[in-house]
């Protein structure tokens, strides 16, 4: 194998760490976050406007200042888990509160980091017009 250098540690590799010494070195990084950033607050916006056309005085939620997610809670006992099914078939998911708190209560944490806006603001929709019938 000669001059062939070999990974050991599991740990990244050689060429995935000099791609980002190059990155963090050329400034290109600073110019992706700051667009990144941006990008995140209008979708975040586009969900809490969504949220606010579908979903007032049904559920609350705050306005996040961090994060890509918004905690969407019920102001009226619904039955998450056929909320859940009935949404997997319109192809909507959506994260069940009781998964990160193991108790149930009755919320629904919204990622809006991933989908397209208009996805998003879809699924919503979709999601309310469900909600409603219970």
């Amino acid at each position: 194998l000669g001059d062939v250098k070999m990974q050991v540690d599991y740990g990244a590799s050689s060429v995935s760490q000099w791609i980002m010494t190059e990155l963090l070195g050329s400034g290109d990084y600073d110019s992706y976050l700051k667009n990144l950033r941006v990008e995140l607050k209008a979708r975040r916006d586009n969900a809490l406007n969504a949220l606010e056309k579908n979903f007032k005085g049904i559920a609350t939620w705050m306005k996040p200042t961090g994060g890509f997610y918004i905690w969407l809670k019920f102001n009226k006992k619904i039955p998450i888990d056929k909320v859940f099914a009935k949404c997997r078939k319109n192809n909507v998911l959506f994260n069940p509160g009781n998964v990160y708190d193991y108790i149930e209560n009755n919320a629904i944490r919204i990622s809006y980091a991933y989908a397209r806006p208009e996805d998003l603001t879809k699924a919503l929709k979709i999601l309310a017009d469900i909600v409603s019938k219970y």
